[in-house]
């Protein structure tokens, strides 16, 4: 009895001795905490330029009502997708850093960078090679080689079409004119004129018409591609020029192009239902905006 005693208590003490062994790990080194890479806040970044080799640079800046607008290499409302993987870079961590003096650049495609992001005018950072292994990425910052997630990359080498937002009217816009192929709505006299009448017309599908294209959201921005269309002429009340658009295709994509910017919206083929004709159906989800989603 006693020796089993002696045996019970001798496993205790091997189970508190691992237990201590597991909770404070003598001789291992506690990780600190990664530094940020940039010391800017999020809601603290105003304007974002980017610049590519051999390809147009990209200009971004928030205006006075917190919504971000391309300014270069067009003006248009720009796609809170993509400007939220682009704020992402004020929450990155260094995981390794070494001072630039030290090492030749060029080893690290650093010397002259295909890509430089720049925050507010002031914070500059290129990017250079990548570990492909651990899929990190070397960039400069004021003088020093840092190395990063290599994530955001791969959003700054964009095509410029997909900093573009998906809605080809701003938010919250109001409509006064609708010109579309077969049809002709404007806001006139206090009521709407509709040309031509169709004989199953009634408010709630003009109503429908209308939401369809104020909260319309396409599934692709691309650059243009030069095909010819019908003319689609969309005015707003807030006076500003009318949006001009060219019905390019209805399959296998709907397709609304933009020639001044040089840009096409891609809907589904469905999506014609909704937005070129009266609408018998509630709207059935097709024209959800993913920026509002993502």
């Amino acid at each position: 009895m006693k020796k089993n005693r002696l045996i019970n208590l001798s496993l205790l003490l091997v189970a508190l001795l691992l237990a201590l062994l597991a909770i404070y790990e003598p001789g291992i080194k506690k990780p600190t905490e990664l530094p940020s890479l940039v010391q800017l806040k999020r809601e603290a970044v105003e304007h974002i330029l980017i610049r590519r080799a051999n390809q147009p640079n990209i200009e971004l800046e928030r205006d006075d009502a917190g919504h971000w607008q391309l300014l270069q290499p067009l003006k248009a409302t720009a796609s809170d997708f993509r400007i939220d993987a682009l704020l992402r870079v004020t929450a990155s961590k260094s995981l390794g850093s070494f001072a630039a003096a030290e090492k030749p650049l060029s080893d690290y495609q650093l010397a002259h960078p295909q890509v430089e992001l720049v925050l507010n005018g002031t914070t500059r950072i290129a990017f250079g090679s990548n570990t492909p292994l651990d899929h990190r990425r070397y960039v400069l910052l004021d003088e020093t080689v840092h190395l990063i997630s290599d994530t955001l990359y791969y959003h700054l080498i964009g095509t410029f079409p997909t900093f573009v937002s998906r809605r080809p009217l701003p938010q919250s816009s109001s409509i006064s004119v609708l010109q579309l192929p077969q049809l002709h709505l404007q806001w006139r006299d206090e009521r709407w004129q509709v040309e031509p009448r169709p004989e199953d017309y009634s408010a709630d599908r003009l109503s429908r018409l209308l939401d369809a294209w104020q909260y319309a959201s396409a599934n692709q921005v691309k650059a243009y591609d030069g095909n010819a269309g019908e003319a689609i002429t969309v005015q707003l009340d807030a006076g500003e020029q009318p949006f001009e658009f060219l019905l390019t295709a209805r399959e296998p994509d709907l397709i609304l192009a933009r020639p001044k910017l040089g840009i096409q919206y891609h809907f589904p083929a469905e999506a014609a239902a909704q937005l070129l004709q009266f609408s018998a159906a509630e709207p059935d989800g097709d024209l959800v905006d993913p920026d509002r989603v993502n």
